[in-house]
Formats: structure tokens, C-alpha cells, sequence
């Protein structure tokens, strides 16, 4: 697979906006998570970048003859959103709540189909559990790294949620 090459200093030094990392359908199918997680693991690199990309980044993917709403309950997509979530469990500083990534990690941890009793059941208690011992705490991580102020960390959850709940999840 060929090695795609993002620049984060040059993206920062021309004032990008945003980051979007594309997912092709071949590395969904591969499983292959190498390029995007080279890609974000780079926000990390230092305090600098991980400050500048904060609530900047989206994630999306091509080749899927799918609706984007309906995205998470392919199979495929679901695996690899789930398997790069082991690497980098840190959506919630780094993704935008203005785009439909984040809306994708999250739902990618659902079980699909169910009625609505069973999603009470089932994804609901999961969800808690991504929220309070994986996603939170390492967006906290995050902040603790970039020395973002308990005020600044209470603002981000709060948009997260806002973003959440327009999004009728």
C-alpha cells in the first residue's frame, strides 16, 4: 500500500483549517489502518500540532456506494473504525463537531438492527462505557499534554455532547 504523506508543520504553516483524513474502501477491506494512523498519530508528535489540530480533524470514507448516515452499519467499517480506535482512542480531541466523523466513531460501536429495547439494552450500557473509560479519559490525556485549562476541557465536553445530541444520538 502506498504511503500517504501529510505534512502538518506546512498544513500549520499556511493556516489550514482542517484536516480530513479519506479512508479508501481498499484499506477498509484490508483492514488496513497504517496511513491513518501514521496521520494521526503525527498530532501527537508535539504540543504544538496536538494545540493547533484541536477540534480540527474529520474522518471520512471513499468508495462506499452507501449513504453516509448508514455508513457505520457496514460491517467493513465498523471493524477498521474499531481496530484504529485501539491505536488512538482520541476523537474527542481532535474531531471536529462540525463534520460527520465523529458521528461515525461513535455510532461505530453500536450493534446495528435492533429494536429499540435491545439498543437500550445493549449499545447503551457499551457507549457509558467508551465514554467514561476510553474517549473521555483520553481526551483528558490530551488536554493534560497541551495544557489546555479544566475551563477549556468543560467547554470541549459540553460542545461534544451538543454535538451529540443534535445529532439525535
Amino acid at each position: 500500500m502506498e504511503q500517504k504523506t501529510i505534512n502538518l508543520p506546512e498544513m500549520m504553516n499556511v493556516g489550514a483549517e482542517s484536516l480530513n483524513i479519506v479512508i479508501t474502501k481498499n484499506e477498509v477491506l484490508q483492514l488496513d489502518i497504517t496511513n491513518a494512523l501514521n496521520t494521526l498519530s503525527k498530532l501527537l508528535d508535539d504540543k504544538k500540532t496536538a494545540l493547533y489540530f484541536k477540534e480540527k480533524v474529520d474522518i471520512s470514507f471513499e468508495g462506499f456506494n452507501v449513504n453516509e448516515n448508514k455508513l457505520w452499519e457496514v460491517p467493513e467499517v465498523r471493524n477498521y473504525i474499531c481496530k484504529l480506535d485501539e491505536q488512538f482512542p482520541f476523537w474527542f480531541y481532535f474531531l471536529s463537531t462540525t463534520g460527520d466523523g465523529l458521528l461515525l466513531i461513535f455510532k461505530s460501536q453500536l450493534i446495528p438492527f435492533l429494536s429499540p429495547e435491545a439498543d437500550k439494552e445493549l449499545n447503551q450500557p457499551k457507549l457509558r462505557d467508551c465514554f467514561l473509560t476510553r474517549w473521555l479519559p483520553s481526551m483528558n490525556q490530551v488536554c493534560d499534554y497541551t495544557g489546555i485549562s479544566l475551563h477549556e476541557n468543560d467547554e470541549m465536553t459540553q460542545r461534544l455532547f451538543n454535538y451529540l445530541k443534535s445529532r439525535k444520538v
